[in-house]
């Protein structure tokens, strides 16, 4: 496949990390440079507080999940997002079952 072609990849042919599909554009040969992670949340789970040298969006398809980014507190629920800048201390985690979509810029 060429570079910039349009592709599909199954959710079933994605690497997971953790317990969380990822589709990491480099991986699939058509040059994009975005990572997209599928997270299947239980409760009580998510990342403790960390940084990234890139930004991210998250997308909540269902359910709630609670999002730190410095001090501030904020809780999205399904059809909500938000985004995190580079380098900023984040954390996340689900007082319920979630399901949400990560997107990072690699």
């Amino acid at each position: 496949m060429a570079a910039g072609e349009p592709y599909v990849v199954n959710r079933a042919d994605l690497a997971v990390d953790d317990g969380s599909p990822e589709f990491v554009g480099a991986d699939h040969g058509g040059g994009a440079r975005i990572c997209l992670i599928l997270v299947d949340a239980r409760p009580g789970s998510g990342p403790r507080l960390h940084r990234h040298p890139y930004e991210e969006v998250f997308v909540v398809l269902e359910g709630r999940a609670t999002y730190v980014e410095r001090e501030r507190e904020l809780e999205a629920r399904a059809g909500t997002s938000w985004s995190s800048r580079r380098a900023c201390p984040t954390a996340s985690s689900t007082p319920a079952t979630a399901r949400c979509a990560r997107s990072t810029s690699t």
